[in-house]
């Protein structure tokens, strides 16, 4: 299936005077022209994409006609490739300058009311989809803000009630190999299991198997500190604010697991003592894996 193209025009967004942003430095009309342009993007990045699918062979047709199509179907789609790629780089830039100043209360408010939750789903993309990002870290860029913005009290609302991108960000559980993009799109997870509103819709989806046993895979084998980190840490949020029942539960399925990584992965006395190449192979922080211990026994 293609994806449908932006449920919401460039001119939707408001117009430059309609918001300021109080105790900030940052001019909203550039905002607005910034996010005006994601909108065209994504668009144009859509399109793109849209064509690049082979029509199948039909009855009847000839083996040597089939193949020069082909030829040429490949070529306009290596150059159109190329113009996607231009897109997403253009959409990186953009997309992590309002990263960074999503961390300001204003910044954040603003860029809710310009509909930057709409936008930046546009761009999300798990690898097993039709339309496969070229650029992994459009992915990282784009759960990176939306984990910022996921503090405000709207936003969250927002993407809480998505069907949309709740279903793609379940996706990226199950189908994605890029660390950086599992490391924020878990620090997304523990910011929204945090919140008291629509808590249960997080639970239903994260304590599905398939997602939860991705979960304790990626915390058993991952090599990369940064997400073995945001994995103990969205693990322990399941624990800590969940009901009773579902905290047995998993606590029940994260012992075993976590008895594992403990004789697997942690480094012993003298493995750290003898670390004087610098090359020892990274191993859980011991601090995150016995805090998870400890909330699973008590």
């Amino acid at each position: 299936q293609v994806r449908s193209s932006p449920p919401f025009a460039a001119d939707q967004i408001p117009a430059e005077h309609v918001y300021t942003i109080p105790d900030s430095s940052y001019d909203e009309g550039y905002l607005v022209q910034v996010l005006r342009r994601l909108v065209e993007l994504a668009k144009m990045r859509h399109d793109s994409l849209s064509a690049l699918s082979p029509p199948s062979m039909e009855e009847g047709d000839e083996v040597e006609h089939v193949e020069e199509e082909e030829e040429g179907r490949a070529e306009v789609d290596s150059a159109k490739m190329r113009a996607v790629v231009e897109m997403e780089e253009e959409a990186i830039k953009s997309v992590c300058m309002m990263w960074d100043i999503s961390v300001d209360v204003g910044c954040a408010a603003f860029l809710h009311r310009c509909h930057i939750t709409d936008i930046v789903v546009e761009f999300l993309t798990p690898s097993s989809s039709p339309i496969t990002p070229t650029l992994p870290r459009l992915n990282e860029v784009c759960l990176g803000l939306l984990a910022n913005l996921a503090n405000n009290d709207a936003t969250y609302s927002a993407l809480s009630l998505s069907p949309r991108f709740l279903s793609t960000a379940m996706k990226f559980f199950l189908v994605s190999t890029d660390a950086l993009t599992l490391a924020e799109l878990c620090r997304l997870c523990s910011t929204c299991v945090g919140k008291d509103e629509q808590r249960g819709v997080w639970q239903h989806l994260l304590l599905h198997s398939d997602v939860f046993n991705q979960l304790l895979c990626v915390m058993m084998n991952s090599l990369n500190e940064v997400l073995s980190e945001r994995v103990f840490s969205l693990l322990h949020s399941l624990l800590y604010f969940f009901a009773p029942r579902t905290h047995t539960m998993l606590a029940a399925g994260l012992l075993p697991v976590l008895a594992a990584v403990v004789s697997d992965h942690l480094p012993t006395a003298e493995e750290e003592e003898e670390d004087t190449s610098g090359e020892r192979r990274q191993k859980l922080n011991r601090d995150h894996l016995f805090h998870l211990l400890e909330c699973c026994i008590c």
